[in-house]
């Protein structure tokens, strides 16, 4: 399940340039991505019959806004429970005094994204954009931390980037939102 968020959600990129590229070409822009945009999107990848139900479900720029948080709070939350379970692995104290500060970081992260997910309805853009922005500093502030620990930190560092990934997703798409969907 994991794998089938982590590649649907790389089409987000694909569907925002898409929409984007889509407005530059026409007078009225269209927050809603068209079926044929959606199928154009969809049917060029494994599973595209799920990939065509979830996009027609989510094919807003404010759907995507909140499919990229509520994944980037999703990846949060998997990443912490990993730290939690090598934090309890770990045999020396600075290895565990590291795997608890960066438990405590994803706790926060989780937080925050919990807290952006609650602004959305409010359409406050620059609260979103700090909220994202600061959950992804406290990935990167663990990310920093996880030097010389054991046990092996590697499948962390992984969700860690992976979830910088989303997160700069979200800042993109909240920044095309910013003038088109919301407020």
């Amino acid at each position: 399940m994991a794998s089938d968020l982590k590649t649907s959600f790389l089409l987000v990129p694909l569907a925002v340039s898409l929409l984007l590229a889509a407005s530059s070409s026409s007078a009225r822009f269209h927050t809603k991505l068209t079926d044929p945009e959606i199928k154009a999107i969809c049917f060029e990848s494994d599973n595209a019959r799920f990939r065509y139900e979830f996009f027609t479900a989510k094919a807003d720029l404010p759907g995507l806004v909140k499919l990229a948080i509520s994944s980037a709070r999703h990846i949060a939350s998997g990443t912490r429970n990993q730290i939690e379970s090598l934090a309890q692995k770990a045999s020396d104290p600075r290895s565990k005094k590291v795997y608890t500060s960066c438990s405590k970081n994803f706790e926060d992260a989780k937080t925050i994204l919990d807290d952006a997910l609650k602004a959305l309805p409010a359409g406050d853009k620059d609260a979103l954009s700090v909220k994202v922005s600061d959950a992804k500093m406290e990935s990167d502030t663990c990310k920093r931390d996880l030097t010389s620990v054991s046990p092996d930190p590697s499948s962390v560092r992984k969700e860690i980037e992976y979830l910088e990934d989303v997160s700069a997703v979200a800042l993109v798409v909240i920044r095309a939102c910013l003038d088109l969907c919301i407020g």
